[in-house]
């Protein structure tokens, strides 16, 4: 019986202090807030958290609310560390600061932390000590905030004495703890706090098997005002009760009305503990009831919840629970589906030992009903179960041994001895229980395969009732047997045990082939949904992908074309910078050549106005004219006029191409000359740059109008650069 209730005592998860903080301080209660949602997280980064913690503390006053709400959550990273040592130390550090007695809520919040510590460390004579240390706190007088924080943490405090109690294996003292706490109850607790003393109270009196008590108990928690109405005090206070009910056939109803009810309160919020156990709980009311397809429905239900949170504990149970119902109602296929599923879910998870062992041990009771699998893999599963039971500290009910008993004696005939062994250990001393599993007939069973045949007939002989239609193949076994050895006295005392079996066997067999047939029926049609809906995903998967590939592929055409076209782009770039530089150097060159021509014009008018000077002083002392002479020819040579012509069409490829196409009789002097006048040169600079007078200029001007076709009183230089420039 006390198997069933382990899920429903998992440890409570931290919950924040109430916090004090002043409002106007914007700051600190940012990082209050953040440290509340972290801490709440129940996968909490001990780093973050630490570090945020140590912020909060340095944004604070030492001796304040705020300061010891800061270090509780820094010391709650070290205890999610599991660093107890390191949390007591500062805990005592703590207790020693001012202030610290002035504030019994913050006391609370660390005498929780204190408890827990200890209990972990399975000190737990000092953990309930600390808890009950809690429960006697007094809040300060009209301080609701401290009142509600002292109260829930007192609730809390009740709940690990409550767990202390079960997993010690000491429900009757836990019951009796419970009992004299509600009878002389501290303030706080006998103001808010009567009806969960009582409910805890009523479920030890459960598990100690004290039925009536436990269910008066229970009965009258239940009647009493619910203080503070939350999902999961309601989940509870149902389980509880039904737990406590499950014992009392009269109560059959008002425990399934109670699980439906705790498991609606359990969907509710993100995740309470036990939800799967009463699941599970609920689907053995209905395989017991008949009520197959709502079983296997509602463990359905529960892998939805455990996939919808990403608990893979969750789902492995569920799947286990699916395999259970499966193999009860003789579907074994369908069973070691399920159970597969689970070995292969349980490898993702930390599964705990005792969960581990059953997993093994519903897998060894399927391979049974199948070919195929050898005695050694029938063992190795066997042994793998029991080494988790013993590993795992729990206390193992009749039926676990009486399994293991049973597998030694028919599936491993080698091991008799050790079967009957097992069978005088576990039954021996235990009427009752030998009663309930039949023991004389697995006794004898054994006797007969270690070759004791006197003893295993003086045995079956003693027998008075066979009880257990489970295992009416074991009279089979042994009738058979005896049949053999025609031996009537043996096969009539069978023969007489059978009888009273033989219809309910039956019964149940007919009952269980109607319910099979039913159930593959309603499978195959399932079978038939699920395909199509299979179908109709894999369509849709396929669209999906090929609306994937397609957007992909244009996307892949995108980005390449982009990439081209930003290339071609960078390359004209390149091009466009590279001719502007070529212009740059070729104006460069142009405006260097004309510079040259100008102050060698310069430096020739300079000795011809000397040569002048020397010939009015010498006259006929010297023959002059000739030198002079030779001065006055323009300044370009050929060779210099080429270079000038090619480095103005690099910079203006059309201009001449177009001045000859305009007037064809144009000669290469005016040429030149428009050549300048497109560089913008006045008469001076061209005077200069072509070695001519001033008045040569004006007449070439004259000339070059003419042939032009320009009308008189015209900008000869704007209408030059008109016709030969492009726009």
């Amino acid at each position: 019986m006390k198997l069933i209730f382990f899920l429903l005592l998992y440890a409570s998860c931290f919950s924040s202090c109430t916090s004090r903080l002043s409002p106007k301080d914007t700051e600190i209660k940012a990082l209050s807030d953040s440290l509340k949602v972290r801490c709440n997280d129940r996968i909490m980064q001990t780093d973050s958290l630490r570090i945020e913690a140590e912020n909060f503390m340095a944004h604070t006053q030492p001796g304040t609310p705020e300061y010891f709400l800061a270090r509780q959550y820094y010391i709650n990273s070290y205890f999610n560390e599991k660093n107890f040592p390191r949390v007591l130390e500062m805990l005592d550090e703590t207790e020693r600061m001012p202030g610290y007695k002035d504030l019994p809520a913050t006391q609370a919040n660390y005498l929780y932390t204190r408890s827990r510590c200890y209990q972990f460390m399975q000190q737990y004579d000092k953990a309930i000590a600390i808890s009950r240390q809690i429960m006697d706190l007094v809040p300060t007088p009209g301080d609701t905030l401290a009142h509600e924080g002292i109260r829930t943490r007192a609730v809390g405090a009740m709940n690990n004495v409550n767990n202390i109690f079960y997993f010690t294996n000491r429900t009757d003292q836990g019951a009796e703890w419970f009992h004299r706490l509600r009878t002389n109850p501290p303030a706080l607790l006998d103001e808010c706090c009567r009806r969960d003393m009582m409910i805890f109270e009523g479920y030890l009196r459960g598990l100690a098997g004290q039925k009536e008590r436990a269910e008066a108990v229970m009965d009258s928690a239940h009647a009493l005002p619910v203080y503070r109405k939350t999902a999961e005090n309601t989940f509870r206070d149902c389980s509880f009760a039904a737990s406590v009910y499950y014992a009392l056939p009269h109560r059959k109803d008002d425990m399934e009305r109670l699980l439906k009810h705790a498991i609606s309160e359990g969907r509710k919020d993100r995740y309470i503990p036990g939800i799967n156990w009463a699941m599970s709980l609920l689907g053995n009311i209905y395989s017991r009831q008949n009520r197959f397809q709502e079983a296997v429905q509602l463990q359905y239900q529960g892998l939805e919840i455990g996939l919808r949170l990403q608990d893979n504990v969750f789902c492995a149970r569920c799947y286990h629970e699916l395999s259970n119902l499966y193999y009860k109602w003789g579907m074994y296929p369908q069973a070691q589906y399920y159970i597969d599923k689970v070995f292969a879910w349980q490898e993702n998870t930390n599964t705990n030992l005792k969960d581990k062992g059953a997993y093994h041990l519903t897998k060894w009771s399927i391979v049974q009903k199948l070919p195929g699998y050898r005695r050694e893999e029938r063992l190795k599963l066997l042994a793998t179960a029991d080494s988790c039971f013993l590993l795992s500290e729990i206390k193992q009910t009749a039926q676990t041994h009486f399994y293991k008993a049973i597998d030694r004696i028919m599936i491993l005939p080698y091991e008799s001895a050790k079967g009957l062994e097992d069978i005088e250990r576990y039954y021996g001393s235990n009427t009752s229980t030998a009663s309930d599993y039949n023991v004389e007939a697995l006794r004898a069973i054994a006797l007969f395969r270690l070759g004791r045949d006197a003893e295993a007939r003086k045995t079956i002989l003693a027998i008075k009732k066979y009880n257990s239609t489970d295992s009416y193949h074991f009279l089979d076994t042994l009738m058979s047997h005896y049949i053999h050895r025609e031996d009537n006295a043996v096969i009539a005392h069978l023969t007489r045990l059978r009888e009273p079996l033989l219809q309910v066997y039956l019964e149940q067999k007919t009952r269980e082939a109607v319910v099979e047939a039913d159930i593959r029926y309603q499978t195959e049609q399932k079978e038939k949904e699920n395909r199509l809906l299979s179908a109709e995903v894999e369509l849709k998967s396929s669209r999906l992908q090929t609306f994937i590939f397609t957007g992909l592929f244009l996307l892949a055409i995108g980005v390449g074309i982009g990439g081209w076209l930003w290339m071609r782009l960078r390359l004209k770039e390149r091009e466009k910078l590279f001719s502007q530089q070529q212009l740059h150097e070729q104006s460069q060159r142009l405006q260097q050549l004309i510079a040259s021509r100008q102050e060698l014009n310069n430096r020739n008018e300079e000795l011809l106005r000397q040569l002048v000077d020397i010939q009015a002083t010498h006259d006929k002392t010297c023959d002059l004219e000739h030198v002079m002479e030779s001065l006055q020819p323009c300044l370009l040579t050929n060779r210099e006029e080429e270079q000038f012509r090619t480095a103005f069409a690099s910079l203006y490829p059309t201009v001449l191409h177009s001045l000859r196409s305009i007037c064809p009789r144009i000669t290469r002097t005016e040429e030149l000359f428009c050549m300048l006048i497109v560089l913008k040169q006045n008469n001076e600079e061209i005077s200069r740059t072509l070695g001519i007078t001033r008045s040569s200029v004006l007449k070439n001007r004259y000339r070059l109008r003419t042939k032009l076709g320009l009308p008189e009183g015209c900008d000869l230089d704007s209408e030059v650069r008109a016709l030969l420039l492009p726009e």
